[in-house]
């Protein structure tokens, strides 16, 4: 393995056609080469030596980063590939045919693959560490935030779109399920859990947490009606997309929606620094040498 990596080495530097062909070795970065002509329009963009040394030392972290991915095995997924490429079709206002069939398509999907790859090891690095901001951070970072507070709610539901005992060609349906959402509605006003119940009879995604949704904004006849539920109180039975559905209210909260963004920016400006500091301590592991005379 040692020899064959050598070879690869005298290789770099070839004369081709009669013609001297200089490919220098810029760097070595652990089994990775990096020649001249791999770089060379990044190289002819840069006007100082800092500057190529800064356009080397980009690309060094991009080999160490592509190391990683692969030791964990975080590429993208063929779903994250396809839902990326509908997103670039849609900003781009083209169907995905014809994003497909566009000459530099191999280009955008290459860069696709980087910028997943890496978005994937970033949340990887960082999914267990809990990046907490004082008052302080919050106070320096987020300034010029006017306080203005929005409240939401939190709402637990239960969802029938196919009632028990029932098929699809049932011309009652409705009815049958409309019963049925009236049956636990009584359950729960006799104190049966609504919580227990959403887990064992919604038809809805939200079914394995208890029906619990997000927080929500009071912008809807619906959310206002909720909002204004006694504790416990099972609303009234509403349409729910291609279903019934009944609901309780489970809490509320007054919010600051610009602070609470800025706070996150604020978080990510935290993960992006350990992960920058993470690949800086995998650089200083790894077996790297630079030759500036070749630049």
């Amino acid at each position: 393995m040692k020899h064959a990596f050598l070879f690869l080495l005298m290789l770099a530097s070839l004369t081709v056609s009669g013609e001297s062909y200089n490919n220098s070795i810029i760097a070595v970065v652990n089994q990775s080469i990096i020649t001249s002509n791999s770089i060379q329009p990044e190289l002819n963009n840069s006007s100082s030596l800092d500057e190529k040394k800064q356009v080397i030392n980009n690309i060094i972290n991009k080999i160490l980063q592509q190391e990683l991915i692969k030791k964990f095995d975080l590429g993208p997924s063929q779903y994250e590939i396809e839902e990326a490429l509908i997103h670039v079709s849609k900003k781009n206002k083209i169907s995905l045919n014809e994003l497909k069939k566009n000459t530099n398509f191999a280009f955008i999907l290459n860069d696709i693959n980087n910028n997943l790859s890496i978005f994937n090891l970033k949340n990887f690095i960082t999914k267990d560490i809990k990046f907490n901001i004082t008052d302080d951070e919050v106070t320096e970072y987020c300034q010029n935030i006017e306080n203005k507070l929005i409240k939401q709610i939190k709402i637990a539901e239960i969802v029938i779109i196919e009632a028990p005992d029932s098929n699809s060609h049932d011309n009652k349906l409705n009815s049958k399920i409309i019963d049925f959402l009236d049956k636990l509605s009584n359950h729960i006003s006799k104190g049966a859990s609504f919580i227990n119940l959403a887990k064992l009879h919604s038809q809805d995604s939200t079914y394995s947490n208890g029906g619990i949704s997000d927080w929500t904004k009071i912008d809807t006849p619906l959310m206002i009606e909720i909002d204004n539920l006694q504790k416990s109180q099972v609303s009234k039975i509403y349409q729910r997309g291609d279903g019934w559905a009944i609901a309780i209210k489970i809490d509320e909260r007054n919010i600051n929606l610009i602070l609470e963004k800025c706070k996150k920016e604020l978080i990510n400006l935290k993960a992006e620094q350990y992960f920058l500091n993470y690949i800086n301590n995998y650089r200083k592991k790894a077996k790297i040498k630079i030759y500036t005379d070749n630049l």
